[in-house]
């Protein structure tokens, strides 16, 4: 492309310093980044394909997919992946051929983590890009052999039980229930941590990206039950019904607990508690109960406070993700979720997102309205932020 009035001169020419320069001036938004990254190849080259100085784009909800045995019957390919962009208000179809016959086990960073036992991987649904992860039967293996006496002892413990957020779960040969990351996976030190069923000696394993197998983390406890994990400053923390939040520390493996105050039935359904991960400000994770209260550690009261202002953050939530990030479209202080709720007595449901202004507890009002966004059949939705690395 040639500068106007000047024939001898191309836009492509232009300095590396001042194409940092308009980047950081002109877009204001990650879609107008990636058009300005298109311009040529000279500037492709000297931009990063991330903006370090852009807030993080908007989560999209990915959609529950067709069940197996349906796409089998009408020959329907399990590959065609539909999502919600929240802020534009339309759907997105992406066909994603690499997660056909995969159990998806949760999303991090704009990356599936997906699972077709034994093996594991990572997908950008974006660029495609995956990520091959060591596999669940390498040794030291962390799978069980199932036996007679193990099924028979699994169900008298309740540890076979599996959580209420398992989607499709007759469908898939799955081990992880929940997996999620540290960072993005391109990004050195990268930590995936899974949560297993009871098909392994243990609850919670991770590996790095590039290791042979994976390492245990928590070993399988029937009480007190965990309902939740998430990463915080390089730890991982985890929830259980005993109003415990537990830390590990994945560098040297030491553990510790922070006995929080609120409370909540030892019964409780997996969607009602939420780990979420906390800002640069947090001194640990959010716990979020029933959508509408958020509990903050408190460092110097050493206790789980409740709070009725999150600054300018605004949460996702999702029992296998959640998201904390800065909308930049002036949203602050709100809470966004997934809903579902049976038809019309013809076996689908619609999926909805609702909105709330967190300390006042309204739901507000959503063009279209809550309830009514999707008509698809069961399964469990999943936000993810679109990325481009």
């Amino acid at each position: 492309m040639r500068l106007r009035g000047d024939p001898d001169s191309y836009w492509g020419d232009l300095p590396d310093e001042l194409l940092v320069i308009i980047a950081q001036k002109a877009p204001r938004t990650n879609v107008q980044y990636v058009r300005l990254r298109s311009v040529c190849k000279a500037w492709r080259r000297a931009l990063p394909p991330r903006p370090r100085h852009l807030l993080p784009p908007v989560p999209w909800l990915l959609l529950p997919r067709l069940p197996l045995h349906t796409c089998r019957k009408f020959r329907i390919p399990d590959s065609l992946f539909t999502f919600f962009d929240l802020s534009r208000s339309k759907t997105i179809q992406i066909r994603l051929p690499y997660v056909s016959g995969k159990h998806i086990c949760g999303s991090s960073y704009g990356w599936l983590i997906l699972e077709q036992h034994p093996a594991v991987s990572l997908l950008n649904p974006i660029t495609q890009a995956t990520i091959l992860l060591p596999s669940l039967d390498a040794p030291p293996s962390i799978i069980l052999t199932p036996t007679t006496s193990q099924t028979e002892t699994e169900t008298e413990t309740g540890r076979g039980e599996r959580p209420e957020f398992s989607d499709q779960k007759s469908e898939y040969n799955n081990c992880i229930l929940k997996a999620s990351l540290s960072c993005n996976p391109t990004e050195p030190g990268c930590v995936v941590v899974a949560w297993f069923l009871s098909s392994s000696n243990w609850e919670l394993a991770f590996c790095r990206i590039g290791d042979a197998h994976w390492t245990g983390l928590k070993m399988w406890s029937a009480q007190p039950k965990l309902l939740d994990f998430t990463f915080h400053s390089n730890s991982v923390y985890t929830l259980n019904s005993v109003n415990e939040v537990c830390v590990y520390d994945l560098q040297n493996l030491p553990t510790w607990n922070l006995h929080s105050n609120f409370r909540y039935g030892i019964n409780i359904c997996n969607k009602q508690v939420i780990l979420v991960e906390g800002d640069a400000d947090s001194g640990g994770p959010l716990v979020v109960e029933n959508t509408n209260v958020v509990y903050k550690w408190f460092a110097n009261h050493r206790r789980w406070l409740p709070v009725h202002d999150i600054g300018s953050r605004v949460l996702f939530l999702n029992p296998r993700h959640s998201i904390n990030l800065q909308w930049d479209e002036g949203r602050e202080n709100e809470i966004y979720y997934d809903i579902m709720h049976s038809g019309n007595g013809d076996g689908r449901f619609h999926v909805g997102i609702n909105r709330l202004k967190l300390g006042t507890g309204m739901i507000l009002p959503r063009n279209p309205r809550p309830m009514g966004l999707f008509f698809t059949i069961p399964g469990l939705p999943l936000w993810i932020t679109p990325s481009l690395t």
